[in-house]
């Protein structure tokens, strides 16, 4: 695990830092969340072109960018809820998701063209390329854009409980660069989440994601708070 608790005793974070999160959206009137997402900088790439959204929001049914900039953000000594990782920190939203949970390579690529532009020195992508009409072409584009990017990375491991080790075609978690940091999930007692993946060659640390018990109708919430994953971070 990342040993947050000790982490925490060199610094909480800092609102300078920057971090975009490339996902379903950010549900910013989350109490958590209200004053993390910076809005002007946010874009919607749901539609295939960089919209600019009157409000931030989570149009995911399971709100699974909500949970995931919860993880990384959510304010910390506020006497509320949770903590993130970082009690202090700057949210961008990078939306590639519509409604359903189908996103395509060309939509990434557009998002991670944007925070480039504007110089977002970090990008969380914690999901994979679900739709299954993304080209050959389309993916290599995005695997050359993401070695591009002159930034920090931060891949989720994915929840298939696999050995990433003999798995190495499995994307996005398979992208082999410097920059990239392949992130695994822990729940309440600091062990593997049942549901993450593993490797010890290509996962490189493990992160507070909780359990895999948020399950409604076959399909997992991510609504924060979540019951396993309000376990696995310290109250604030």
């Amino acid at each position: 695990g990342i040993n947050i608790e000790g982490a925490w005793n060199f610094t909480t974070g800092n609102d300078e830092v920057i971090v975009g999160v490339i996902d379903t959206g950010i549900a910013m009137e989350h109490s958590e969340l209200i004053d993390v997402v910076n809005i002007g900088m946010s874009r919607d790439f749901s539609m295939n072109y960089p919209y600019i959204p009157a409000a931030v929001t989570d149009a995911h049914d399971f709100a699974h960018g909500t949970h995931v900039a919860g993880i990384i953000g959510a304010q910390g000594n506020n006497s509320n809820g949770l903590t993130g990782i970082c009690q202090n920190v700057q949210l961008v939203s990078l939306k590639i998701f519509y409604s359903d949970e189908s996103n395509f390579a060309s939509q990434v690529v557009l998002a991670i063209d944007y925070a480039s532009s504007v110089d977002i020195p970090i990008l969380n992508l914690s999901h994979g390329l679900i739709n299954s009409n993304n080209s050959i072409n389309s993916i290599e584009i995005l695997e050359a854009k993401l070695a591009s990017y002159d930034g920090l990375l931060i891949i989720a491991a994915g929840n298939d409980n696999i050995d990433l080790d003999n798995n190495e075609t499995n994307y996005p978690y398979s992208v082999d660069s410097p920059n990239v940091i392949v992130v695994g999930s822990t729940n309440s007692n600091n062990q593997k989440s049942n549901f993450s993946n593993y490797g010890e060659e290509t996962v490189d640390i493990y992160a507070p994601g909780g359990e895999d018990n948020g399950v409604d109708n076959g399909r997992q919430s991510h609504q924060i708070p979540r019951p396993a994953f309000q376990q696995t971070l310290a109250n604030a």
